[in-house]
């Protein structure tokens, strides 16, 4: 009589590689439909690589290549700390929310102008202008009533006047 143990298992690592090659296409695929919609729309998308098929560190890894560094990174330091790297496609956003020991809590891929976490809270640019008013009043230099010929305001180009 046979028993399993008996019986030859051999993986089939092409296959494997053809899978982990199938789920970085979907990936991509998905944030080519995505980055398409925001720039004809403006409506942003999120990827939680969380709730992905199970992926072997070979697939993320290749995933990460794929995606690649663009110009921009952030570091948020706060409870989580939350490293935002915008990937080679502008518009395409990695961001890793990790915990103190440097464990990866959760991974997102946005596809948006700005991630929302960088943009600030209304109550938060309340509380610094408070704080610049403060800062200000103490020093007794009053706010001027225009702009200032060294601001650049938004549209204007170095060089230009308001």
């Amino acid at each position: 009589m046979t028993s399993l143990s008996d019986i030859p298992v051999r993986v089939d690592c092409a296959m494997r590689q053809t899978h982990d090659l199938s789920i970085v296409d979907s990936v991509l695929s998905e944030i080519q439909i995505s980055l398409r919609r925001l720039i004809e729309s403006g409506q942003p998308s999120v990827i939680d690589l969380r709730l992905l098929p199970r992926m072997r560190s070979a697939t993320y890894q290749s995933l990460k290549e794929a995606l690649s560094m663009g110009e921009v990174t952030a570091v948020i330091e706060a409870e989580v700390k939350i490293t935002v790297r915008e990937t080679q496609y502008p518009g395409v956003w990695w961001l890793t929310h990790t915990n103190e020991q440097g464990g990866i809590v959760t991974e997102f891929i946005e596809i948006t102008m700005i991630p929302d976490i960088l943009r600030p809270h209304t109550a938060d640019l309340r509380a610094g202008l408070k704080r610049l008013d403060q800062a200000l009043a103490v020093s007794r230099v009053e706010p001027p009533a225009t702009t200032h010929i060294g601001t650049i305001a938004p549209g204007q180009t170095k060089g230009q006047r308001p």
